[in-house]
């Protein structure tokens, strides 16, 4: 369960990222100045900050299978988009968008690892699902530029979409909270429980 967070948490980053790849060649592109690219650059914050508290309501009361598996879908689909833009505004609306839809991705990480590891386990599971933000800049920052090079900066949003989208189905079939997991074992679900595991 916690690579499927890593994976995820991967996905979240490059997909926040990945407009600063295409942003010269989509301002070009799309004739957008500095101010309006600092505009789009700066949506996803303001909607990201917004949903916060409200997507930690949902990934309590959903769960984090239900919660983070929406979460990844539609934020993907709304990232997919962003390659077929052709201004200002449709571009600033989907950057709002996927700011909104990724904000339940922390929320669901932090549930996951409350309800899969013991107390004293939980500082180590933090750390490695939060390396994700670093390694899916590091390792995808030059693949993202040659596909905008040798492609162009659309397929960027696509090719980083659509994996998120194939990742979000894949997600909703394979987590699950530990109750729900016929992989579990009765001494394993006692072990988490006894540590404060909240299964």
């Amino acid at each position: 369960m916690l690579s499927l967070l890593l994976i995820a948490t991967i996905i979240n980053y490059v997909d926040r990222v990945n407009i600063s790849i295409a942003a010269p060649f989509m301002a070009k592109d799309l004739g957008l100045d500095k101010i309006q690219m600092g505009l789009i650059f700066s949506a996803f914050a303001w909607t990201y900050a917004f949903a916060l508290v409200p997507a930690g309501f949902i990934a309590d009361r959903f769960g984090s299978r239900v919660t983070y598996g929406a979460s990844l879908i539609t934020w993907s689909a709304a990232t997919v988009c962003q390659g077929l833009v052709g201004g200002f505004a449709s571009l600033f609306g989907l950057r709002l968008a996927v700011g909104a839809m990724e904000a339940p991705a922390f929320p669901a990480n932090s549930r996951a690892v409350t309800v899969w590891f013991p107390a004293r386990e939980r500082g180590m599971a933090s750390s490695i699902y939060v390396c994700g933000q670093y390694l899916g800049t590091a390792l995808f920052t030059g693949a993202l530029l040659w596909i905008a090079t040798t492609y162009d900066w659309r397929h960027v949003f696509y090719s980083t979409g659509i994996v998120g989208i194939v990742f979000g189905v894949v997600w909703l079939f394979v987590y699950r909270d530990p109750l729900n997991c016929k992989k579990v074992s009765k001494e394993e679900l006692q072990y988490i429980e006894d540590g404060g595991g909240l299964v």
